[in-house]
């Protein structure tokens, strides 16, 4: 069949051609419709339930709330972990299903429980809301308003309903978000001295608000032939019209909200606020949806945004500080020049060692076709333009290539023997080296196909990487056996012409010096050269190992770092401030800070819920062109500045890295260390005990503990006997202290579009001691009113700030990031520590984070990698027939390993999922230049030649293509293990053990391989060893 093949290419190239370039247009038009995104598509089935109700301490929320909804998710079909932390208002539960389970199928499954699960929540709860965990890694837009002319209130209103309503206009927008500034809000401030003098309560004054304020519908009044509906306007219009509702009438004299109360507007409670530099100001986020290209999106919110600064007001600045877009743009700029880098740099060692332009061109158009093909595919199967498929591309570049090196060198050696035949050169050039070129092709593709199967997050992240370089070297072959063929005929000089016929003088150098070398080994006496040089390898390679960093993934330059710190959990929003302004200018001092943004405390309506103590800092470095100081260097300065402010802290990975870290292990540190336990105290010492403890084991930085401390609360503890003797009730009692302090809205004013909430509370505001606590009235329904201190107890306790529980049982955690030292080495130390902490029995320390995930993966790679070698096995033993040989050509792998370790420690990379799967790569390539030497050795061996011979003459034949398919992938992954542009960190690991692997293992399997076959082979018939299949 591929003969046939072959020569139909030959025979009708002007079509071979003429669908080629079919293809390319078809290629062109996907690249221009294909997503484009900085990662894949990173839907996960792990959920949030966040439940809000405020008033309920953290112990409440826990046992009321928390609780019962992570009890009834935990019995979801496929669940594998649940987590719930239970703070001041609020729950949230963590879901997380086995990977593959259908993302929509289980989110219904929450949300149905949540729903069945509602009525018997207590009636605190205002609002349950699910989310996607890795909802914050939609988060792709982020606006920055200040202004010296506006208020911190207008320039909110502005934000919610100005840029907010643009901003929801454009197609694809999830959420947009504002946090800062002043929210806006009527507010009713009810005077007690007037309260008394009226005879109302404040009860009163809310239930008349509540009743005062909507429409209404009177069917229709039909006069002759017309329809006319009758409506009532009720609802509040402005200040005037709540001012006159009556609350009651005493004695027949109506008793309006004005002579109880002041109408103002005023402004909600915030939880949050925003700094830019020293200035405060407002933040917008902006959410997309999933399952959208995330370029055109982005363009088209820039769009939105221009248009808005012409009509904003005057004063107002806008800024986009966070634009995804241009980390799109970098990325894909980036990876497409080193892609072209690596192309040019391809085709000049191919020329180098061909010495003939035609045929290097015939080798190298096969590149930019199969990379423009393969965008049909991906565009097919949904993938989007990201790092991981273009740096896949990159990667495959020297790879996808190596079927038409080899078919076409093999071609242009016998076009030198016989160039008067050019139609039988072709022929039987590309034939005869196709078997090789076939099983090599499949061992290639092999290696790469657990990595589409790979679960949970790095799954998603390098599923389309494995897919696109598969898909590659699918095509490149593909192109080996039509258009190899067709151009080979097309370019080669017709009848006797030789030019280009002798090799170029580099290729002679190293075929002379390389048979001088191949005569020596294999003159030694038994050869045992080979067995020594793998046990030599083996032994090194066992060595390094151990002496490798660990970790899940490679971090990426996003140009910025994010920083999260927590304030002592009491502290108030506005003290808060003045410490993120201290954070901001200390920060401001690090070299290559460009800009520092900081959030304080609470998100209004955001996909995950911090505390007022919470502060996050994002911090934009200067363009890498124009950086003193790498990026390590940047990060120990910024933890030098704020180590003497004394607030625990942790320097990470921004942005995506941090939304990705978080969503995997629930924190954004390398390493948490989770105790488990059941008594809130025993967890709280055993973590400041091991919060010390890890503080001194070198190579771990920002250790922090979780907040689960005591906190203080101001409680009323009801006295029921005397509220009973008083007539009133519980909620007479808690209604009333609610509104008083902390005021109950009422009701909404809507204007417009702008709806403001309607807060009734007493004018008082917020109490200075307890006995303004105690001093409150408390008013029953029939008028009687009776000061809080004579029905209830005031007094202050301590409460933990937060609870947290992983499959129902309480725990608490430290965490840590790692730097200078492994994981695997970090976690040893801190369980050398552990035993100090004399924990009680049934208290267990487990470990999570990112070396949980990477643990996990590690299992799962080294199961992979056993499956691989079987399958690569199989091909063998059905390409050779032969286990001796079969087996042969697996002992390359360790030549491939050797490398590929030695330059992950000289180069100071870690080992991760993307050295991983260059390890996996460089065993696949491997093996082809075994099977390419193997295979002709064989031949010659059929021929009658003896086994020295036979190894010597085929490792002669075969020096320039094995040579050529080495550097080609050598060079082509050079520009992104350099580090070149921005999205080349997830690929670097990978491209650094191809190279390091092929530095070492080609020379070695061209000179360790011909020994150790001659060694096995001895004595032995060609026949017995070349039985497979044709």
């Amino acid at each position: 069949m591929i003969r046939r093949i072959v020569e139909f290419s030959v025979n009708r190239r002007g079509l071979v051609l003429l669908m080629t370039l079919a293809l390319l247009v078809w290629a062109v038009h996907a690249v221009e419709t294909t997503p484009t995104d900085v990662l894949p598509d990173l839907q996960s089935p792990i959920f949030q339930v966040f439940i809000e109700a405020p008033g309920l301490a953290p112990g409440e929320v826990d046992l009321l709330l928390s609780l019962p909804v992570e009890s009834a998710l935990r019995g979801l079909p496929q669940v594998v972990r649940t987590r719930s932390v239970s703070t001041q208002d609020l729950g949230t539960v963590l879901v997380q299903f086995e990977w593959g389970v259908d993302f929509y199928r289980a989110y219904q499954w929450i949300v149905s429980e949540v729903a069945r699960l509602r009525p018997t929540l207590p009636p605190q709860v205002t609002t349950i809301s699910v989310s996607n965990a890795l909802t914050r890694v939609a988060e792709v837009y982020e606006i920055s308003l200040w202004s010296d002319r506006l208020s911190l209130k207008e320039l909110r209103d502005w934000a919610d309903y100005g840029l907010g309503l643009a901003l929801r206009q454009v197609p694809g927008v999830f959420k947009v978000i504002a946090q800062g500034g002043y929210a806006r809000q009527w507010e009713v401030l009810v005077s007690p001295t007037r309260l008394q003098q009226y005879q109302v309560t404040l009860t009163d004054v809310v239930r008349a608000v509540e009743r005062n304020n909507e429409n209404f519908f009177g069917s229709v009044w039909i006069r002759e032939s017309q329809e006319i509906p009758i409506v009532g306007w009720g609802r509040l219009g402005n200040a005037a019209d709540l001012e006159n509702v009556v609350v009651r009438t005493v004695q027949g004299t109506p008793v309006r909200v004005k002579d109880v109360a002041t109408v103002r507007d005023g402004q909600v409670l915030r939880r949050g606020a925003f700094l830019i530099g020293d200035r405060e100001g407002v933040h917008v986020l902006v959410t997309k949806q999933f399952g959208i290209s995330t370029a055109p999106f982005l363009r088209a919110l820039e769009q939105a945004v221009e248009d808005l600064r012409r009509t904003a007001p005057p004063g107002l600045h806008i800024q986009a500080h966070y634009n995804q877009l241009e980390l799109i743009q970098t990325a894909v700029r980036s990876l497409a020049e080193a892609l072209a880098i690596g192309l040019l740099a391809v085709f000049l060692v191919l020329w180098g060692l061909m010495g003939n332009v035609r045929m290097t061109l015939v080798m190298a158009l096969v590149m930019p076709v199969s990379i423009l093909v393969a965008f049909i595919f991906l565009e097919a199967f949904g993938y989007s333009l990201n790092v991981m498929t273009l740096g896949a591309l990159a990667v495959a570049l020297g790879i996808m290539i190596d079927a038409a090196i080899i078919d076409a060198e093999n071609i242009f050696r016998h076009w030198q023997a016989s160039p008067q035949d050019r139609f039988r050169a072709v022929v039987e050039g590309a034939l005869e080296v196709r078997r090789p070129v076939v099983y090599s092709t499949l061992v290639i593709m092999l290696i790469f196909v657990p990595f589409l199967l790979l679960p949970e997050l790095a799954g998603r992240l390098f599923a389309p990487f494995a897919a696109t370089v598969i898909l590659s070297v699918a095509i490149g072959f593909v192109l080996s056996v039509t258009l190899t063929p067709a151009l080979a005929f097309l370019l080669l000089p017709r009848g006797d012409h030789r030019t280009g016929g002798r090799d170029p003088w580099v290729v002679r150098v190293l075929r002379t010096g390389y048979e001088a070398v191949l005569r020596r080994v294999l003159g030694f006496p038994g050869n045992g050269v080979a067995g020594l040089l793998l046990v030599a390898l083996l032994g090194l390679t066992v060595w390094m190992v151990p002496r490798l960093k660990t970790r899940l993934f490679p971090a990426l330059d996003e140009g910025a770092f994010w920083i999260a710190m927590d304030a002592p959990p009491d502290i108030s929003l506005d003290k808060n401030v003045e410490v993120a302004r201290t954070v901001q200018r200390v920060l401001r001092e690090v070299p290559d800070v460009e800009a520092v943004y900081t959030k304080i405390g609470r998100t209004e309506g955001a996909e995950h819920a911090e505390r007022v103590n919470r502060i996050e800092v994002f911090v934009r470095l200067v363009p890498p062109g124009r950086r003193t100081l790498g990026l390590e260097e940047i990060r120990r300065a910024i933890r030098t500045k704020l180590a003497p402010l004394g607030i625990p802290f942790e320097v990470t990975t921004p942005l995506i890295g941090e939304r990705i870290q978080e969503a995997i292990a629930g924190v954004t540190a390398d390493l948490m260390v989770r105790i488990h336990g059941d008594d809130d105290r025993v967890l709280d010492r055993a973590a400041r005990a091991l919060e010390q403890a890890m503080r001194d084991i070198p190579g771990l930085v920002d250790v922090r503990r979780a907040q689960t401390s005591p906190v203080t609360q101001l409680v009323v503890r009801p006295d029921r006997l005397r509220l009973g003797q008083w007539g009133l009730s519980i909620e007479d009692l808690g209604r009333t202290v609610e509104t008083a302090l902390g005021g109950r809205v009422a009701t909404s004013v809507v204007r417009d579009v702008r709806q403001y909430g309607v807060r009734v509370r007493l004018e008082t505001g917020h109490p200075q001691s307890p006995r303004d606590i105690e001093g409150l009235l408390i008013g029953a329904e029939d008028g009687t009113v009776v000061p809080l201190k004579e029905v209830a107890r005031v007094s202050l306790e301590e409460v933990p700030a937060q609870i947290l529980r992983e499959n129902l049982r309480k725990m608490t955690f430290v965490t840590a990031n790692v730097t200078g030292i492994g994981f695997d080495e970090a976690v040893r130390r801190i369980r050398a520590v552990v035993p100090r902490l004399r924990l009680p029995p049934g208290y267990t320390v487990d470990f999570g984070g990112q070396y949980e995930s990477k643990e996990r993966l590690v299992t799962q790679v080294a199961w992979a990698a056993l499956g691989v070698s079987l399958g690569i096995l199989i091909v063998l033993l059905y390409a050779f027939n032969s286990w001796r040989v079969a087996l042969t050509a697996l002992f390359t792998i360790p030549l491939a390993l050797s490398g590929g370790v030695a330059a992950l420690l000289l180069t100071g990379e870690t080992l991760n999922v993307s050295s991983l799967i260059g390890f996996m790569a460089h065993f696949g390539l491997s093996v082809q230049k075994a099977l390419i030497l193997i295979e002709f050795v064989l031949d010659r061996l059929r021929a009658g030649a003896d086994v020295k011979t036979a190894c010597r003459e085929a490792g002669l034949d075969r020096l320039r293509p094995v040579l050529m398919t080495a550097l080609a992938a050598a060079v082509a992954v050079l520009p992104i293990a350099l580090g070149y542009g921005t999205g080349s960190e997830l690929q670097r690991p990978l491209a650094i053990v191809l190279i390091g692997g092929l530095v070492t293992s080609t020379p070695l399997t061209l000179v360790g391989l011909p020994v150790l076959l001659a060694w096995l082979l001895r004595g032995r018939r060609a026949g017995r060893e070349s039985g497979g299949p044709g």
